[in-house]
């Protein structure tokens, strides 16, 4: 009899319990936007909120009770709020991408972020303060007998899981999707699969260090003396005058674009016209950038070749230079960067800004050359806090000289954010111009993309990273010089033929290759952007799958 009245201990359901289902009821609208979502999240909340409290009511000692139900149910609001955060500034639920990019993000990145969103974070903190004071004024209390309490609480644990017990991963039991409706769940997972991949990653990546590429994995009939790639940051191609933008930010590259045409020759630079980004973060790009891993395959990232070191198996010397904070929770970056011979890291003491690489190659890198080289250049760019990317010389253009007729841009403050990034990408015109300058007079083809873009203001009343069309929207570039385009016309001929293709840059590693001469037993011809077979119909899924690009308004 004491052993059944132990579990027959009841329930108190009270104010903190009611905000608790409230706030994740929301935060599973907020994410799916439709009302089925709000109940599902109100109950899945109900069924696990309520084991716990009965778990709770089953110890004997007050002080230790009351601590863990405010341990769980803080942790849930917070993490709902959270999650409503992610969803409103990011277009980003809580996934491991989100996670990995936190992660990733070094103290100057926290900095910046702190500065680009000090007001949502302080509207933040003051909901979590008024939902606290809510849970103090309100007084709601709703007594569950204890044999009821037991029949329900003991209910839910055996029906919710006993049909998961053999297929914990293929069946949706009860409690299961009752947990991960859960902001809280949903966040501590994300952190687990975020981690465990990492540590899957690091592991590979040691182990590849001793492993060769076959010697029939790939056939390189590639003759190009420099063959260079020049990774961009947050640049935006909605904002550049290369694409249609209102004011002339980019004048040199203008210029490299057109110059020839007056001429009816060809030019030096081609563009793009419809490039995405599978992503919207740094991590989550380079995941699959540099490799064979896209948004078909399934395995994880660093299970595929990647072209560091295809190039240095066709005999390429590879340098990497890198102008941002890489440190040793931004693994991707990281392992991928260090697949290259040569690398440098031309960070603050060098400079503030990506004009620096420039100076750093020609002093340090050109006397290196050998006769084949593959050089990555990896810029800071137009990474917010966006008045940081360029020298004061550069701040040509004021909110006065904008339109923003069709931007969510009201206040001041928001039109200057404007003003600043379309100055960081008057600024990265000037950088890329240098980068070409380097090679003018060799055999070379310089590459340039942004590994993704920003939302300014255009999706809503916020700006930055967000998986929305604006936030994926990316500039793709390729300068040929005068000698390239002597020694392989055909090349230039199948570059100006791709120009207006439907391209997602998770494909990169398909279309340039081929285009420099190296194929491997990896390469798929209809992702080959230069190919008379590529896909143009491809479905570009982005941000994990969550989004058809083409059918997204």
């Amino acid at each position: 009899m004491k052993f059944l009245k132990f579990f027959a201990s009841s329930v108190t359901l009270d104010e903190k319990f009611l905000m608790f289902l409230l706030c994740n009821a929301l935060s599973n609208a907020y994410k799916n936007s439709d009302l089925f979502s709000f109940s599902k999240g109100f109950l899945g909340a109900f069924l696990i909120g309520f084991v716990v409290y009965y778990g709770c009511a089953l110890i004997p000692k007050k002080r230790l009770k009351y601590s863990l139900e405010w341990l769980f149910i803080g942790s849930g609001i917070i993490f709902s709020v959270a999650e409503i955060f992610t969803l409103f500034m990011f277009k980003m639920p809580f996934s491991k991408g989100l996670i990995d990019t936190l992660l990733a993000t070094n103290s100057s990145e926290t900095m910046a972020f702190i500065k680009s969103y000090k007001n949502y974070l302080l509207y933040y903190a003051l909901i979590l303060i008024a939902l606290l004071i809510a849970i103090k004024i309100i007084r709601f209390r709703a007594l569950v007998p204890g044999v009821i309490a037991s029949v329900l609480g003991l209910s839910i644990l055996t029906i919710g899981s006993v049909r998961n017990i053999k297929h914990l991963t293929k069946n949706d039991a009860i409690l299961k999707r009752s947990l991960f409706s859960l902001s809280l769940a949903r966040g501590f997972y994300s952190a687990y699969l975020s981690l465990f991949d990492r540590q899957q990653a690091i592991k590979f990546y040691s182990f590849l260090n001793n492993l060769y590429l076959p010697s029939d994995y790939l056939s390189s009939t590639g003759d190009i003396s420099n063959v260079v790639l020049v990774i961009g940051e947050s640049a935006s191609r909605n904002f550049m005058q290369l694409y249609g933008y209102s004011v002339p930010n980019n004048p040199l590259s203008s210029e490299l674009a057109n110059e020839r045409e007056r001429e009816r020759e060809s030019n030096n630079l081609f563009v793009f016209s419809d490039t995405i980004s599978k992503e919207a973060h740094t991590s989550d790009v380079f995941e699959s950038l540099l490799n064979y891993s896209d948004a078909e395959t399934t395995k994880p990232w660093y299970h595929y070749h990647n072209m560091i070191d295809i190039f240095k198996r066709s005999h390429y010397e590879t340098f990497w230079l890198e102008k941002q904070i890489v440190d040793e929770w931004g693994i991707t970056q990281n392992l991928v960067s260090n697949r290259s011979k040569n690398r440098y890291y031309i960070l603050g003491n060098y400079g503030a800004y990506d004009e620096e690489l420039v100076k750093f190659y020609s002093k340090n890198v050109q006397p290196q050359l050998k006769s084949k080289n593959f050089i990555v250049f990896h810029l800071l760019g137009s990474h917010s806090w966006y008045a940081d990317r360029f020298p004061k010389s550069f701040a040509k253009f004021k909110p006065s000289d904008l339109s923003f007729s069709n931007l969510h841009a009201s206040s001041d403050r928001d039109k200057q954010i404007v003003a600043d990034y379309v100055n960081s990408l008057y600024y990265n015109d000037f950088v890329l111009n240098g980068i070409f300058n380097l090679f003018k007079d060799k055999d070379a083809i310089v590459f340039y993309l942004s590994d993704h873009a920003q939302d300014i203001f255009e999706s809503g009343p916020t700006y930055g990273h967000s998986c929305s069309k604006a936030g994926l929207e990316i500039p793709f570039m390729i300068y040929v010089s005068d000698i390239f385009k002597e020694k392989h016309p055909e090349k230039v001929k199948l570059i100006k033929n791709a120009l207006n293709k439907p391209f997602m840059s998770d494909d990169l590693i398909h279309s340039l290759l081929p285009l420099v001469g190296i194929h491997t037993k990896d390469e798929i011809e209809s992702k080959n952007l230069f190919s008379p077979q590529f896909d143009a119909q491809r479905k570009r899924a982005v941000c994990y799958g969550s989004m058809n690009y083409d059918r997204t308004k």
